[in-house]
């Protein structure tokens, strides 16, 4: 669970602010690519896998950011019951590659299991505790498949979170979305949808993916 498009597609998308919190960070690519946009932030990166933590700590260790990115290794729920929201600073934006295979096969590996499925940060879980922890003026960042969306959506306005942006991503023009990227906020208001493609005309990267993500790709 290296570097992979989603993870590269969020970093380079979402909105962020002077506190961030990356849940589930894995290695550390998004936690990284949001100290790099945005230079006065502080970023908390928490990560349930133990080797994964690791390899996220040496690598934050390792780049220009290591004083403004802080990795946590312990559970979404752990961090939750430790956080007081009476005295600590809410976040001013959170960001998640959330798992997200849900009702699929899942895979006999333990770590990609609790990586890529719903076993150890289910949906309400997740959503609750983003409400806690979001300042009022926060923003929410996630990625998923474009087949899991109105599921989460619906999910997030139970808990009092409201789609304020979405990106529907194809991976050429004639293919339906295969991921949507949405912002969320503690306010209901109009949504701002919109509709993207990584490649077109036979190129590696379309105009738009190469704008946003110039910053990242060498």
């Amino acid at each position: 669970m290296k570097v992979g498009t989603d993870g590269v597609l969020l970093g380079a998308w979402a909105h962020g602010g002077e506190r961030i919190l990356d849940i589930g960070t894995g290695t550390g690519l998004i936690a990284l690519m949001m100290a790099q946009r945005f230079p006065d932030s502080s970023i908390t990166a928490i990560e349930l896998d133990e080797k994964a933590s690791r390899q996220a700590a040496e690598n934050v260790l390792n780049s220009p950011f290591s004083g403004r990115v802080r990795v946590l290794h312990r559970s979404f729920q752990h961090f939750l019951s430790s956080f007081d929201v009476k005295s600590m600073a809410l976040f001013d934006a959170v960001v998640c590659n959330p798992p997200y295979f849900v009702d699929a096969l899942k895979c006999p590996d333990e770590e990609r299991l609790n990586a890529r499925h719903a076993v150890a940060l289910t949906f309400p879980t997740l959503l609750r505790g983003v409400k806690m922890l979001l300042a009022n003026q926060g923003a929410f960042s996630v990625i998923l498949p474009y087949d899991a969306c109105r599921e989460f959506e619906s999910e997030a306005s139970m808990h009092g979170l409201y789609l304020a942006e979405m990106c529907k991503i194809k991976t050429v023009l004639k293919k339906a979305p295969k991921r949507v990227l949405m912002r969320f906020s503690h306010h209901f208001g109009p949504v701002c949808s919109t509709e993207q493609c990584l490649s077109e005309l036979g190129c590696e990267r379309s105009e738009w993916y190469r704008k946003l993500t110039r910053e990242f790709y060498l």
